[in-house]
């Protein structure tokens, strides 16, 4: 195996450990939604080590702007809705999510990276989106309420991006 194939296996392997660090903060009887979002955080940031390299400026412009687009709209919507207290982890948690997010679009933005390794790079691409979209409507549910079967969408977005991040490694 390359190294970069090892870095991007021991760099998945570390955001899906934080995320289960995550997952359990969240689902415990007591509030530990700012340590589960760090965990959450820092699991984003093993997926940009895994992601980050290789891909193109312009398609990290694209998918950058694309992305800003999307947290923008969410925090415009959230923002007045979240305690004082939580703004500022929420907002660094948001922009670290837009970046995975980002950092996996260009990937599949990249013909090089989609030549050498098609199946990984869309998978990881699915894979950020779905987070996205995961995390998205746990907020709006979380600080806005009226999202209709919330943990069913949830789960399933979440399951979907963590399997699609996780088989990325074996596919790319």
């Amino acid at each position: 195996r390359r190294s970069s194939d090892l870095r991007w296996q021991r760099a998945v392997l570390v955001g899906l450990v934080l995320s289960l660090v995550g997952d359990v903060c969240l689902m415990l009887p007591m509030d530990l939604f700012v340590p589960g979002l760090v965990a959450f955080l820092l699991a984003h940031l093993g997926y940009i080590v895994a992601f980050a390299p290789g891909s193109t400026w312009g398609a990290r412009a694209i998918a950058f702007a694309v992305l800003a687009g999307v947290a923008g709209v969410n925090l415009v919507g959230l923002l007045p809705r979240i305690e004082p207290a939580l703004k500022g982890a929420v907002i660094a948690y948001v922009v670290v999510l837009a970046s995975m997010a980002a950092f996996a679009l260009a990937r599949a933005w990249t013909p090089a990276l989609m030549r050498e390794h098609p199946g990984g790079t869309r998978l990881a691409a699915l894979g950020g989106v779905a987070f996205v979209a995961s995390d998205s409507l746990l907020a709006w549910d979380k600080f806005a309420g009226g999202i209709p079967m919330p943990a069913l969408l949830v789960l399933a977005t979440y399951w979907f991006a963590q399997w699609c991040i996780a088989r990325s490694v074996e596919a790319g």
